[in-house]
């Protein structure tokens, strides 16, 4: 069975909380970057980002008419090819 990715929240050494997205490898792709003082706000966070997440496009400061496949992105010959 593969793991998917999820969301985590935890108690950051400051005592806020904070949330983090996971992916399904187990390495962190993401965090909140500031800390909440309730946990319910975390989590709210996280909705709040989702709902963001689902109407963004992701944009190329500087360049126009700039077109990404996100499902195949390829590199220069001295980085790797990711494809999903």
């Amino acid at each position: 069975m593969t793991a998917s990715s999820h969301f985590e929240t935890f108690r950051r050494a400051d005592g806020d909380f904070g949330w983090r997205l996971v992916a399904g490898n187990g390495k962190k792709v993401a965090t909140s970057g500031e800390g909440f003082t309730r946990l319910e706000d975390a989590v709210r966070a996280i909705d709040d980002m989702l709902d963001a997440a689902r109407d963004a496009v992701i944009g190329t400061p500087g360049l126009v008419d700039a077109h990404l496949d996100i499902r195949h992105v390829e590199h220069d010959d001295e980085q790797e090819t990711a494809s999903g």
